[in-house]
């Protein structure tokens, strides 16, 4: 669960009890997990898509600021394109961007493009 203040809970699906939670600087829009790894957790915040540990909370990687894009109903969606890549897509009414996303096993390497 996601909220606008930054707020991202996680809770066991079978029982609803929470698992845990943390605060990311800025409102949280939209949320995807690449491959079912919460590890690898996308989040369209008000100017940025930021890839973030959904473990740790961590940031692992960022956008540039995109502008202010991403409003109430935005959308954010991943398809596989390689077995550490993703065509990413996301979008309100007035923008929509796309990036692939590449993760490699090298240091300051993994980014949007």
């Amino acid at each position: 669960v996601f909220s606008a203040s930054g707020t991202l809970s996680f809770f066991d699906a079978a029982t609803r009890q929470a698992l845990r939670s943390f605060t990311l600087p800025y409102p949280v829009r939209a949320a995807t997990v690449l491959n079912g790894d919460v590890h690898l957790l996308l989040a369209t915040t008000d100017e940025t898509i930021s890839l973030v540990d959904g473990e740790t909370g961590a940031v692992l990687a960022e956008t540039e600021n995109l502008g202010p894009f991403a409003e109430f109903g935005a959308r954010i969606s991943a398809l596989p394109d390689g077995p550490h890549r993703w065509l990413i897509a996301s979008g309100s009414e007035p923008a929509l961007f796309r990036f692939r996303l590449e993760l490699l096993d090298t240091i300051f390497v993994s980014s949007f493009e």
